[in-house]
């Protein structure tokens, strides 16, 4: 019978010898075969594993188990004394006792395996003649320990004391066969000199690989050392700190007032330290203006045996903040900063209410403002200014008058004196030559007659009221009495219910009817000449409807006024005298919607230049209402989509600015202006019509604004020449 029951055999678990066999306390047992006969090698017909595969441990050491099989007959008996031969067949390494005889219980093993050097797979086989497997032990090979800390970068290095190094100190950690080690601590720790590094522990990469960051060297000169370490092993990197300079900083001479265009009180000065905070000469320091204008009495100068550097600073012209930076080197720079102040007064300059005219005796409609500024131009503020009547008679208040932030000081009132011709006042400084402002006093001056038809209220009344004195600040040059005495026209002449004319008319008066026209909505008013001059053909009479079932909500919507003054505009002859005087251009009724239709007159085109209409490239100036509204609206507003809240054009708006476009275009048509009280105003834009804009909505529309009826010529004593039918 087969002897292998009495052994217990090898188990192999994880890697390590767990079990051994259990001996018999029999030495002189044999193997016999199933004939009842001793089994030897000759018996040999197979082999199996024991012990010692799929093990890992560090590369190039040996396997805590060494490899082992049995030796077994066909029938898996125990063959003793058949040779195994172990053969290394990948990773390298060695073997001892590569040549093993199995013993009693079949078993052989080699006495040791030592994998190769290099990370990864190791493996052996173990074969016999006469058996047919062939079985492999596999083994893998791990990296060891840290054993070598390689300087890669940043030896050596030589910088001025203080600073970080030019080059990062690097390594490279790998075992004792020099594989690399991925992922292990490395601590970089100062180990003389003094100094800090930015990366005290770090991870190496996948290459072994770790660095320090960022070395910066103790403030002394002299040797510095950095010590990395891995695991037990170090090395040491060593750098030279030389003396140099590592600070720039401000020694005096920072936050300065000085008046503008001088030398500011305490000159610019740096001072430039080494790593012990220790003055350093010979440093060259740059110096250049940053803002505010200026200049410098040196763009480089070297530090003295102090450190310091310095230069002579003179702010620039211009009022305001003004800057100086200081440079050396690689080092941070340094600023100065000086806020200069303007000079004494030098010049005044007219701001405001200059060349205007007005009536004798009467105040005038602009305040006379002057602006106060020093040599460069600057405003000065805080300057005393006297205002002071110098011929025409007169009088003028609020003087003295003190300059504001803008450098302007404003006067109060000017009226002027009692006789025809010249008016001036000078604005006077100490010390600086008198401005003088000029007036022009008219012995007549234009007058708007209201005569109101039909009650209205109060709101209405003063409307019209303050709207006739507006045109009157515009419209100052007096026309042509017109008597109608000899020659009266009766009550029914202007199409309205009105007392009839028989006395004379200095210069235009107005019906004012206020009525019920369609209900509320719609049309607002309307308005236009009645009787003209022939000479000149400027109004003499207009008349003016207003709807009484639209007075509270314009009033409400605090538009009112601005509908009464777009009113009294066309009774003046805006968009009704136009076409008969020839400045009506390519009319868009009744056919053409989407002409090019514009007024050419030139007064009213430089105005309409002057607020932007430069820009203008879409057609002829000045345009003229050509899409929007109808009869009563086309060809006699501006231009909605290009003027849009300008008062003459055929929508009211929530503000409705009266241009100096719209004044010259009176000047224009014959009659003598005051530009300079016009409203301020700058075009909006020359894009499309602003009901095709997103975002946007037009005023209320005027609608059908424009009085239709005949307009009687009239020549001296109010002879009628002839009748214009509209």
């Amino acid at each position: 019978m087969s002897s292998r029951n009495t052994f217990s055999g090898f188990k192999y678990h994880g890697g390590w010898l767990t079990a051994f066999r259990n001996s018999l306390p029999l030495l002189g047992l044999v193997a016999v075969g199933s004939c009842g006969g001793a089994l030897g090698p000759d018996d040999l017909a197979q082999i199996e594993l024991v012990g010692g595969n799929n093990q890992e441990i560090f590369a190039g050491t040996a396997v805590p188990v060494p490899p082992s099989v049995r030796a077994l007959s066909a029938n898996g008996e125990p063959i003793p004394g058949a040779v195994i031969t172990f053969i290394i067949t990948g990773g390298g390494g060695t073997l001892t006792g590569a040549e093993a005889t199995s013993n009693a219980e079949g078993i052989a093993a080699v006495t040791s395996w030592v994998l190769g050097t290099e990370i990864g797979q190791n493996v052996v086989n173990a074969s016999a003649t006469l058996a047919p497997e062939r079985i492999p032990f596999i083994a893998r090979g791990i990296v060891g320990p840290p054993a070598v800390v390689e300087k890669l970068d940043g030896d050596g290095q030589t910088i001025t004391a203080g600073l970080p190094v030019a080059v990062a100190p690097t390594v490279r950690v790998t075992d004792q066969f020099a594989n690399v080690i991925p992922n292990t601590d490395v601590a970089f720790a100062i180990g003389s000199g003094g100094g800090t590094v930015m990366q005290s522990t770090t991870t190496t990469s996948v290459d072994g690989v770790a660095d320090a960051g960022s070395w910066t060297l103790g403030g002394a000169p002299g040797s510095n050392t950095l010590v990395a370490t891995a695991g037990t092993v170090t090395t040491t990197f060593n750098a030279s700190g030389v003396p140099g300079p590592v600070a720039l900083s401000v020694s005096v001479g920072d936050s300065q007032t000085t008046t503008v265009g001088t030398p500011v009180p305490v000159n610019p000065q740096v001072l430039v330290t080494d790593g012990l905070a220790l003055p350093v000469s010979g440093v060259s320091v740059s110096f250049a203006v940053a803002a505010g204008g200026g200049s410098v009495s040196a763009q480089q100068v070297n530090t003295d045996a102090n450190g310091l550097a310095s230069v002579q600073w003179t702010a620039g012209t211009m009022a305001g903040p003004n800057s100086l930076t200081a440079t050396a080197g690689n080092l941070d720079n340094v600023t100065f900063t000086s806020d200069g102040t303007p000079d004494v007064s030098a010049a005044l300059v007219a701001a405001a209410g200059d060349a205007q005219f007005g009536a004798i005796g009467q105040p005038l409609p602009g305040a006379l403002s002057v602006r106060v500024e020093d040599q460069f131009g600057n405003p000065i503020s805080g300057q005393s200014v006297t205002f002071t009547v110098t011929s025409g008679g007169g009088s003028i208040t609020g003087s003295p008058a003190t300059s504001d932030a803008a450098g302007i000081a404003t006067a109060g009132v000017w009226t002027l004196g009692p006789a025809e011709g010249a008016n001036t006042v000078d604005a006077v400084v100490a010390g600086v030559t008198p401005l003088t402002f000029t007036a022009s006093g008219l012995a007549s001056i234009f007058d708007i007659e209201i005569v109101r038809l039909g009650a209205g209220g109060p709101a209405i009344a003063q409307a019209l009221d303050d709207a006739a004195a507006r045109w009157q600040q515009l419209i100052i040059g007096d026309l042509v009495d017109e008597s109608f005495v000899t020659n009266p026209l009766d009550s029914a002449a202007c199409g309205v219910p009105h007392p009839a004319i028989n006395d004379v008319i200095d210069d235009v008066r107005i019906f004012v009817r206020l009525e019920e026209i369609d209900g509320p909505g719609n049309v607002l008013g309307s308005a236009g000449p009645c009787v003209m001059r022939s000479a000149g053909l400027l109004t003499i009479v207009g008349v003016m409807r207003f709807d009484t079932d639209d007075l509270p909500s314009l009033e409400a919507s605090g538009r009112l006024e601005a509908v009464v003054l777009h009113e009294i505009g066309h009774v003046l002859g805006i968009g009704t005298l136009w076409n008969g005087l020839g400045f009506l251009m390519n009319p868009s009724l009744p056919t053409s919607p989407g002409a090019d239709t514009h007024f050419n007159g030139p007064l009213a085109i430089a105005a309409f230049d002057g607020v932007g209409g430069t820009v203008f490239t879409s057609g002829s100036k000045v345009p003229v209402e050509n899409t929007q509204g109808a009869q009563g609206t086309r060809d006699s507003h501006w231009r909605e989509s290009i003027f849009e809240t300008e008062a003459m054009t055929g929508f009211v708006d929530a503000t409705n600015p009266l241009s100096v476009v719209t004044v010259e275009s009176l000047a224009d048509l014959g009659y003598i202006v005051n530009s300079n009280a016009a409203d301020a105003y700058t075009l909006p834009g020359t894009g499309p019509a602003r009901s095709a804009r997103a975002g946007l909505s037009l005023g209320i529309p005027l609608v059908d604004d424009i009085r239709r009826g005949p307009i009687f010529v009239v020549g001296p004593n109010g002879v009628i020449e002839r009748v214009i039918q509209r």
